[in-house]
């Protein structure tokens, strides 16, 4: 279960603070959310101190979001290592 909640905004980007952990069904949850705020065009940060574990499905989300812009604050080493883009492998 994650809890959001909005935390003003900092250098031009809206601030939303996670808290808990993003599986199963909280993770469209988070990814609707953040998707309402981006098509209003709102340059969004993600607050990720509180965050305790992501799954599969929200590694996925969050590596589309990074994608699009949303910029990432206080992440663990163990989330930084998740969400950072592997090399292709050479064959």
């Amino acid at each position: 279960m994650v809890r959001i909640s909005e935390h003003g905004s900092r250098d031009g980007h809206q601030v939303v603070k996670l808290e808990g952990s993003v599986t199963g069904p909280s993770v469209s949850h988070v990814g609707s959310y953040c998707q309402n705020l981006l098509s209003q065009k709102i340059p969004l940060l993600i607050d990720m101190g509180e965050v305790l574990f992501l799954d599969r499905n929200a590694i996925t989300l969050f590596k589309d979001l990074l994608c699009q812009g949303v910029r990432l604050s206080n992440c663990s080493p163990f989330l930084n290592e998740l969400l950072t883009p592997t090399a292709p492998e050479i064959r």
